[in-house]
């Protein structure tokens, strides 16, 4: 919200919070200490044994100017009011544009029974077409990223969005904050707008994110933006995306139960028909103790070694305990910004079921520097593990070649500036400024 927004639209948002009350507005404000979440009025420890209930919605892209997407939210937060949740949280592009007046048409569309259960974390659609319109997010909704406790779980709402980019980014900072905020005492749950792997290329640096939680508590991620319904297991943890509600009433309806003695987070898909009649359908199921799904999975080694003719010589080491039954590598898909790829996936084998899976990848498009192998390793039952390793092809004659490369502390809004000298000078969103 800038100066410029009118008395009543700031007495809205105000009012919103108020009728919120200070429990909410403690726990959305909470960044790195939990325990201001509350819970609503009812048993820690139901009749029926479930100790969590929560729902999950994600593009909602409310808007004035879209009526029927605004009448399919009351229908959906009825729903959910009906159901009493500990916790909603919806997973960003709340807004089309993250407009002052889409904030409060979003908002008026939510129960006052629901709205002190009600978290978001931002979407590429709330900082993506204005320069305040981060600002007028966090003064909706607090600060994000945010964490609290909620059934034995540590519930994590992150933010990776880029002031006016599309595509997601965490940083050194961000990454920092989201190791000290796990609790290697509880499963943790995430929550964010961009999904992770499995052909997914929102988050430019998601391989540091893979590496931040390895070894962790976190088992499930819950994501949006695709608009698509996805269950993805690898690295330890699934991965929900959700489908939009800006298209149709529906939601997640997420329980913590024990599963023949072991936690488990079931997932159904509701949804809503115009005269309020509820149809439920089982979605997944999610371990939330064990090693979670792929973990066992990870490379021990990998070895890259130069060819002839600009070729790749990869070996990877498998676990013994992970019987993978196939081993993948390609070129990192760095022209990818934001978006889908299928990739150029590279299969590997094992001669005589050996740990060590071998094949060739071509390089010899790529410019001297460092790059990346992307590997992914897949199990039997389908779950994977995707990791990068680094690796530097050497300079040639004639090759430009890096005068000096610093570091910043943010992301740099640019991209290639030339001076009449013949050097070049780039900036990154990952900080990186670099002359060749």
């Amino acid at each position: 919200m800038t100066d410029t927004d009118t008395p009543s639209r700031t007495i809205d948002r105000r009012r919103f919070l108020g009728l919120a009350g200070a429990s909410v507005a403690g726990a959305l404000a909470t960044t790195a200490v939990p325990g201001s979440f509350v819970r609503p009025a009812r048993a820690a420890a139901a009749p029926d044994g479930v100790s969590l209930r929560f729902a999950v919605i994600t593009d909602t892209h409310a808007s004035p100017e879209e009526p029927v997407r605004l009448q399919l939210l009351p229908r959906v937060f009825q729903s959910i009011d009906r159901a009493n949740p500990d916790f909603v949280m919806n997973c960003g592009d709340i807004t089309d544009y993250g407009a002052g007046v889409e904030f409060d048409a979003y908002l008026a569309t939510i129960p006052e029974t629901l709205r002190p259960r009600t978290r978001h974390v931002p979407g590429n659609h709330e900082v993506r077409w204005d320069v305040n319109a981060g600002q007028s997010y966090h003064q909706t909704f607090g600060p994000a990223p945010y964490t609290f406790d909620a059934g034995g779980l540590r519930i994590v709402g992150l933010d990776v969005t880029q002031l006016l980019q599309e595509p997601g980014h965490f940083g050194p900072e961000r990454l920092r904050w989201l190791s000290g905020a796990i609790d290697q005492s509880a499963p943790a749950v995430l929550f964010q707008h961009f999904p992770y792997g499995a052909d997914h290329y929102y988050v430019n640096d998601q391989d540091a994110f893979f590496a931040t939680v390895t070894g962790s508590p976190v088992r499930a991620v819950f994501a949006g933006h695709v608009h698509a319904e996805g269950v993805y297991r690898f690295n330890g943890f699934t991965q929900v995306t959700g489908a939009a509600t800006r298209n149709a009433a529906l939601y997640y309806w997420v329980e913590r139960v024990e599963d023949a003695g072991h936690p488990v987070l079931r997932v159904w898909v509701v949804t809503v028909a115009i005269d309020g009649v509820e149809t439920r359908r089982e979605l997944t199921t999610i371990p939330l103790g064990g090693d979670g799904s792929g973990r066992l999975l990870a490379p021990g080694k990998v070895v890259i070694d130069l060819a002839a003719g600009g070729a790749l010589d990869v070996r990877v080491e498998v676990p013994r305990d992970g019987a993978p039954a196939q081993v993948r590598a390609q070129l990192y898909p760095q022209h990818v910004f934001g978006g889908r790829n299928a990739g150029a996936w590279v299969p590997l084998t094992a001669p005589n079921r050996s740990r060590w899976w071998s094949g060739t990848v071509d390089a010899a498009a790529l410019p001297p520097g460092t790059h990346r192998l992307q590997l992914r390793v897949v199990g039997a039952d389908g779950a994977t593990h995707e990791s990068t390793t680094a690796f530097e092809l050497p300079a040639v004659a004639g090759t430009p070649s890096r005068r000096w490369s610093r570091m910043l502390s943010g992301s740099v809004q640019g991209g290639l500036t030339a001076t009449p000298g013949g050097l070049v000078l780039a900036g990154s969103t990952g900080g990186e400024v670099t002359l060749v």
